[in-house]
């Protein structure tokens, strides 16, 4: 079970699967699930530059800063966000991945799109 601090009241957690390689060195290495909150902050629009990080206390925007180049953070879209539930999945918002490229992934795994 997960905890309620993650799902809050809607029972669903989002789960990030990055083609970063940052990302996935970081990983590799400590090889357990990693918790920690979106880039952009809840309610508001999708994290498209490092400007919009702004509202992440000091220290993260530092530690960022001394690992990864802020040039990196620049992005025309957001990530795809899908919706699933037992074998219904419903895409939230498109991202770098359109519904057209998803939508035949997730039948030929046998889920319906809705």
């Amino acid at each position: 079970l997960v905890p309620e601090w993650i799902h809050t009241e809607t029972g669903y957690v989002g789960m990030r699967c990055s083609s970063h390689d940052f990302v996935q060195s970081v990983m590799r290495k400590i090889e357990v699930p990693l918790v920690t909150t979106s880039a952009n902050y809840s309610g508001d629009g999708n994290c498209k530059s490092y400007e919009d990080l702004d509202w992440l206390p000091e220290s993260v925007l530092k530690l960022s800063n001394d690992l990864m180049d802020p040039n990196l953070y620049e992005s025309p879209k957001g990530s795809l966000i899908l919706k699933i539930s037992g074998k219904n999945i419903q895409i939230l918002r498109e991202g770098v991945l359109s519904a057209d490229q998803v939508k035949p992934m997730c039948t030929d795994l046998g889920f319906s799109i809705s």
